[in-house]
């Protein structure tokens, strides 16, 4: 009889093998995938309706002003969030510049790190720290960083 697991009890059993170092840093088992783009689109929109239109420039760079316009939108954002394997897809997938590719990564590898000095120092609230954390650590459970 064969068992599926759950993309979420798939990431759970990512961070608890990772806890008690069974397994690599980055653990990225069939099944572990991306928040689905609703989802991404959704927290995205909602970061821009909190904060304004510029808000996301702190994580993606100038391309990223104007609710994301630059970029193609939210919607194609959340998609290519969603849809790349790497950071690297995803730089791609954008066209985005090297230095705001690199800017990028050094939030996701702060994330991964616990480092949240550096996200209050590129200007997150404290208030806001908790669902940026969350959501950015999804994608670094899926292997976005290899």
């Amino acid at each position: 009889m064969e068992h599926l697991i759950a993309p979420m009890d798939t990431m759970r059993i990512c961070a608890f093998a990772q806890q008690v170092r069974i397994a690599p840093t980055r653990c990225s088992l069939e099944g572990a995938k991306r928040p689905p783009v609703e989802e991404t689109a959704s927290f995205l929109q909602s970061l821009l309706a909190s904060h304004g239109p510029n808000y996301l420039e702190k994580l993606f760079g100038s391309k990223a002003r104007d609710a994301l316009a630059p970029l193609g939108g939210v919607e194609k954002v959340a998609i290519a969030l969603s849809e790349s394997q790497t950071i690297e897809d995803f730089g791609a997938a954008l066209h985005l510049m090297r230095s705001d590719l690199e800017h990028l990564r050094s939030v996701f590898m702060a994330v991964e790190n616990g480092d949240l000095g550096m996200l209050k120092s590129i200007g997150i609230k404290d208030s806001e720290l908790g669902d940026v954390k969350f959501f950015l650590e999804k994608l670094v459970n899926t292997g976005f960083l290899d």
